[in-house]
């Protein structure tokens, strides 16, 4: 079992993560879908769903942020590796989680990245200004 105290770790596959939606350019309000923008960075931020709330996750974020969710287990199918990571900006948030797209090839990102973004939940859609 991993270490609680802040220790980095594979996320399990079962689990879910929560992708904050920061920017109107990652959400198709039109066709009402994820934008692969979203994802489409080799590093970037998740929450782990067991470990918090949306409400949670929210409250971290500028009002408007829209909440994606996406298991785990089949992200790390399409190349993104989600690991247990402590958010240097935020350390007292222990859900944080970075996901590393581990592709080597990066002409495959936007591939990858609409995958990633065709997988996911929308939880709440972003109202950004």
């Amino acid at each position: 079992m991993p270490d609680p105290l802040n220790q980095t770790h594979e996320v399990e596959n079962h689990e879910n993560a929560l992708r904050a939606l920061t920017h109107n350019d990652w959400w198709k309000e039109k066709e009402k879908r994820i934008s692969s923008a979203a994802f489409r960075y080799p590093k970037f931020s998740v929450d782990i769903e067991s470990l918090t709330t949306t409400q949670i996750t929210l409250s971290h974020f500028h009002e408007g942020t829209g909440i994606a969710k996406f298991n785990v287990g089949k992200a790390r199918h399409i190349h993104f590796d989600t690991i247990h990571e402590q958010d240097p900006l935020s350390p007292e948030n222990k859900a944080h989680a970075h996901v590393y797209f581990r592709k080597t090839n990066s002409q495959f990102k936007k591939k990858y990245a609409r995958k990633l973004a065709d997988m996911c939940s929308m939880l709440i859609p972003p109202t950004l200004p």
